[in-house]
């Protein structure tokens, strides 16, 4: 491996070791100032998981497939305390692994061990345990047995920071609206009519063609071509052969537009970096568990049941600043009035009058609403005057660098609302509401004032109403989420078992239509659906998540969203 120079010195480590280390971050690839440091709240690096974990990974692989809760998860092989133990037991190097009895105030936190990959300390500890979850189940079986050092190990993890940092820096120049509002739903329809065309064939007879056959030609992909036909084994082989090819040609060129020259010259780790990430990123995350509709099921519910319990803990917040839980005193004159005469004829006359004043309130309540909406859309439509237009928008502040792209084509017509449209299948449904929608989309964009067109009123109000990217927040939580239902109790080997039968997919499609459909308020369902029933409106929700069931339909689109991200954040990729 070639030397690295030197940066300065390291913070010394009171723990194990008094000799001095080198900062392994060259200065010139320092990101902006990061937030307050995770508190490290492991009290020891060498003491183990609790015995509930250990026993927890020794379960079957046969019911891995299975959700679990997002609580047990959270406690568990996800929690903040677990992921940092793995993350110093397996990146950080024997000098910095204590013992049961070191002082927890001693150990230094991870920002003074490890590179920064990205500016923030939350989505870089969910992304240093990817990179400690392959770095042990892929190279350090192979790399113990020829050297017992950690030096390679560190030359990873300074790859993986140069990686991310560039990424992180070329998505300052990204319209990341346009990506997530525009481009990546227009994929997501696109595989949402191929799937239905594909698999609603006018002819069932003897010389009908199969259905992914019917989709491969819809949308050809040189990485899944020929189509593998299990009865023409050669098929099947030379289609594998050109995934790999692909994957690795993908990885070889990201890796060029991406690292700095000094890491392109070391021909071995270039070579290393992009087997693992070709093989155990691409090929065994994306290619094989990704792609299969029982694993999308398991990460939707599990998304889904996140943002349920965070919508339960805000309504709980709010009942209990409400209600201070006290019971009403007991009525201790209850029985004594009802003794006196007349009694019968008061409660009648008070309740009529109860019902009075309700309505009387009712009434009032509805009233203020109306002048507070009232109020809200004259002072929304009176500020959209004000917002900046799109070219104003490019100038940037005065004596500052511009702002990001954002939204080179009216909100209106971006394509999340027909996809929408279409996973909802609102044209075969609901075709008045689909037609009714698009003709008031297009009296927006060509009507009189063109008020939802390029710089109008409500295209400018849209623009500002969105955000310009997640949170560190939530992009923390989906990739917790992610890891979780990927690698579960932080182990690579247990995604590679068998898959579930038959049977255990279709409970893990029903039970992310039941978690989807627990989102949806009732009275949004009845009007949807058309029906009280809920066991009705599972059936159909299940139907609609009939199109991310085929393996391979969902490997063309998810090589199509890695195409199409790989190109928006290097576009040097797109020239040929």
């Amino acid at each position: 491996m070639p030397s690295r120079p030197d940066h300065g010195p390291r913070q010394p480590s009171s723990v194990t070791s008094t000799a001095p280390s080198k900062s392994r971050a060259p200065s010139l690839l320092q990101p902006r100032a990061k937030a307050a440091p995770v508190t490290d709240t492991i009290a020891s690096t060498g003491t183990p998981p609790s015995k509930s974990a250990a026993s927890s990974i020794a379960s079957s692989s046969a019911a891995q497939w299975k959700r679990r809760p997002v609580k047990s998860s959270l406690s568990g092989a996800t929690s903040d305390k677990h992921t940092i133990w793995l993350i110093r037991r397996t990146l950080c190097g024997p000098h910095l692994r204590t013992s049961g009895e070191s002082d927890e105030s001693k150990l230094l936190p991870l920002e003074n061990l490890l590179p920064p990959l990205t500016s923030s300390n939350e989505i870089d500890l969910q992304l240093y345990a990817f990179v400690a979850i392959i770095v042990r189940e892929t190279l350090k079986p192979w790399y113990s047995k020829i050297s017992v050092d950690h030096d390679f190990t560190e030359e990873v993890v300074q790859v993986t920071a140069h990686c991310t940092r560039a990424i992180e820096q070329r998505l300052k120049n990204v319209d990341v609206q346009t990506l997530l509002w525009d481009d990546i739903p227009r994929l997501l329809e696109s595989h949402i009519k191929a799937y239905e065309a594909s698999h609603t064939q006018g002819y069932l007879g003897p010389m009908a063609r199969d259905p992914r056959h019917i989709y491969h030609t819809i949308h050809p992909h040189p990485a899944l071509s020929p189509f593998p036909d299990e009865a023409k084994p050669d098929t099947v082989i030379e289609q594998e052969e050109n995934e790999d090819v692909y994957r690795q040609l993908l990885v070889q060129n990201t890796l060029a537009a991406l690292l700095p020259p000094e890491d392109l010259e070391n021909v071995c780790l270039r070579t290393l970096v992009r087997e693992v990430v070709s093989e155990a990123l691409l090929g065994k995350v994306l290619s094989e568990r990704l792609c299969e509709g029982w694993f999308v099921m398991n990460l939707i519910t599990r998304v889904a049941g996140s943002v349920q319990e965070r919508i339960s803990a805000r309504y709980d917040r709010t009942r209990v600043a409400n209600d201070d839980g006290r019971p009403s005193p007991p009525d201790k004159h209850s029985q004594i009035r009802r003794a006196r005469p007349g009694w019968e004829r008061q409660r009648l006359w008070w309740q009529s009058w109860s019902a009075v004043s309700a309505f009387f309130w009712r009434i009032l309540h509805l009233a203020l609403l109306a002048g507070v909406l009232i109020r809200w859309a004259v002072k929304t439509l009176a500020d959209t005057f004000v917002f900046p237009s799109p070219a104003q928008e490019v100038l940037g502040e005065k004596g500052g660098p511009p702002p990001p792209p954002r939204f080179t084509s009216p909100v209106v017509a971006m394509g999340v609302f027909p996809f929408i449209s279409s996973a909802l299948s609102l044209p075969r449904r609901k075709p008045w509401l689909a037609n009714g929608l698009s003709s008031l989309k297009t009296i927006l964009l060509t009507g009189p004032g063109q008020i939802g067109g390029q710089q109008g009123p409500i295209d400018r109000l849209l623009r500002h109403a969105i955000p310009y990217a997640p949170s560190p927040r939530t992009l923390s939580a989906l990739l917790r989420d992610a890891r979780a239902t990927l690698f579960p109790h932080n182990a690579l080997t247990l995604t590679s078992e068998s898959p579930p039968s038959a049977e255990e997919q279709a409970d893990a499609q029903a039970e992310c239509a039941a978690a989807l459909l627990a989102l949806v308020p009732a009275p949004l369902r009845v009007l949807y659906f058309g029906t009280l029933r809920t066991d009705t409106q599972h059936e159909q929700v299940v139907r609609l998540l009939d199109v991310l069931q085929d393996d391979y339909c969902n490997r063309h689109l998810l090589f199509a969203l890695l195409e199409l991200c790989l190109v928006r954040v290097c576009p040097e990729l797109a020239v040929e």
